[in-house]
């Protein structure tokens, strides 16, 4: 049986989708096994990865621009021991407040659960109550008075305006409750030294970004992210697989191994003589009725 030139054009076409395909899926596992370590990553495309693992991970739409400076200001250095007070999570860690963007990250995190104001109430400033860590976590301010315990109460009001009393607090739902540490209390925050009843959501940052502690498991999320503990995208592998395959090789992806270099080699190889074959093929004429008879009939004769 012979193939015509269609028919050949056709079986190339298809091994070349097949081998790019199954190639893709390789670097795919090879990739999540490896964390992945098995290759390279151009510095755009893997904060991009992090940011959309992160966001699957939340479970919720997340603000790039905060989440992308969380990732870059060296959250790994960070470390957080969880600890329960009276029943409410406390996060607390060593060597630094939380900062700006981390205050920033919950604040809109809130925003999304409907918080609109909130109350801070000072009920110490000892650091008596954390002597039991002090020897654990190194960092934490020593000598009474240098903290705030702060119970924070953040709420959802019907309205714009700021309840001023315990009258006016009844008309705001409790959302959620929690108890930081914080090494000062915004001015802004206070009156006559005292905490004001409360406040908008917008002056929550300045009052979070000098606390020792984290509002929930996002730090461990950031930390697992950044030794590549998620799953990579399917989809930047098949890129990989089309850059490889068509030798375009633009370098925002790169073979971390020899493994994955010997690979990429047999996958260009692969793609070259595929694609060689097909437009050599473009040049082949059918064979017609004569030249089939004249074959045959020199076959028989020979």
């Amino acid at each position: 049986m012979v193939l015509s030139p269609s028919m050949i054009r056709r079986v190339l076409i298809i091994t070349y989708v097949i081998v790019w395909f199954l190639f893709g899926i390789v670097y795919y596992w090879m990739a999540n096994s490896s964390n992945g370590k098995a290759f390279h990553f151009n510095q755009d495309l893997r904060l991009s990865s992090q940011i959309e693992a992160f966001s699957d991970v939340v479970g919720t739409k997340v603000d790039k621009d905060i989440i992308q400076m969380i990732l870059k200001n060296d959250s790994s250095n960070r470390f957080a021991i969880r600890v329960k007070k009276d029943g409410i999570p406390e996060y607390l860690y060593s060597n630094q407040q939380i900062g700006p963007w981390w205050a920033a990250y919950y604040t809109n995190n809130f925003k999304k659960q409907g918080v609109t104001h909130f109350k801070a109430d000072i009920i110490d400033r000892s650091l008596r109550p954390l002597v039991g860590l002090s020897t654990v976590i190194e960092g934490l301010p020593s000598g009474s008075g240098t903290c705030y315990k702060v119970h924070l109460t953040l709420l959802r009001g019907l309205s714009d305006s700021v309840p001023m009393n315990e009258q006016e607090l009844k008309n705001y739902d409790t959302i959620i409750e929690h108890t930081i540490w914080t090494t000062s209390f915004p001015k802004t925050i206070l009156l006559e030294n005292k905490p004001i009843f409360a406040l908008t959501i917008d002056f929550l940052p300045e009052l979070l970004q000098n606390s020792f502690n984290y509002l929930d498991d996002s730090l461990f999320t950031v930390k697992s992210i950044l030794r590549g503990e998620y799953r990579y995208k399917f989809l930047d592998f098949l890129y990989f697989s089309t850059v490889t395959i068509t030798t375009l090789g633009y370098g925002d992806i790169l073979p971390g191994n020899t493994t994955v270099r010997v690979l990429v080699m047999f996958e260009a190889i692969l793609g070259v003589l595929l694609i060689g074959g097909f437009i050599s093929s473009l040049f082949w004429k059918p064979i017609n009725e004569d030249q089939k008879a004249n074959r045959k009939s020199g076959l028989t004769t020979g």
